[in-house]
């Protein structure tokens, strides 16, 4: 693989890292108000503003060709997840002061432990405490 495929995808979660989070649901449910949720982000793509100034033409029916200029990216583009991961983690290091995990950058958490995250394209798992969750 060559390392220019990189700036295309966006952090990838695993089969044992998605088992991480129910597990530390079950082990907090009993002695803490825990909640676990699962968030799917419909048109997540839409949010994200295109980094690269972006000109897609369309030929119309009589023959003429239209130019349009995207602001947003759109589903199917190469770097769309990647751009969209970017965002959405800035969004909860700006508004929840998460930070991701080193080795799986697809991990987030609260300074304190009140809540994790596992982000997947735009799939999103919860788990964390009841007041922090529904609060924040």
């Amino acid at each position: 693989m060559d390392g220019w495929c990189d700036s295309f995808f966006s952090p990838a979660s695993s089969a044992i890292v998605s088992t991480l989070l129910p597990t530390v649901f079950l082990e907090r449910r009993e002695h803490k108000q825990t909640v676990m949720l699962s968030i799917d982000v419909k048109d997540a793509f839409l949010t994200v503003q295109q980094k690269t100034p972006t000109i897609v033409n369309c030929q119309m029916a009589d023959g003429t060709v239209v130019s349009y200029g995207l602001g947003r990216v759109l589903p199917g583009q190469r770097d769309g997840s990647l751009l969209w991961h970017k965002d959405i983690t800035q969004l909860l290091r700006d508004q929840l002061s998460m930070t991701p995990h080193t080795p799986y950058p697809c991990m987030l958490k609260t300074r304190g432990n009140s809540c994790f995250l596992l982000i997947h394209v735009d799939d999103i798992l919860v788990v964390g405490r009841r007041d922090f969750v529904m609060e924040k």
